[in-house]
């Protein structure tokens, strides 16, 4: 049976969201969250800010390779 330490372990929100489970769980378990872009908005600002598709996709990436280290 594989068993992780809570530091081993990481939880998605996704950026809409408002966090509020992956939060709770993070408390009661002393995992960390991270959060993954749906890429269902862009605001105006991170638009104005040259945020792009790929930028966006990129933040996805780190965010997976912190959960896989």
């Amino acid at each position: 049976k594989l068993k992780l330490s809570p530091k081993e372990i990481k939880i998605f929100k996704i950026e809409l969201s408002n966090g509020q489970i992956a939060r709770t769980i993070s408390e009661e378990t002393g995992t960390k969250v991270l959060t993954i872009q749906s890429m269902h908005n862009v605001s105006a600002e991170d638009f104005n800010n040259g945020e792009t598709y790929v930028s966006i996709m990129r933040k996805n990436v780190k965010a997976v390779k912190e959960a896989l280290q």
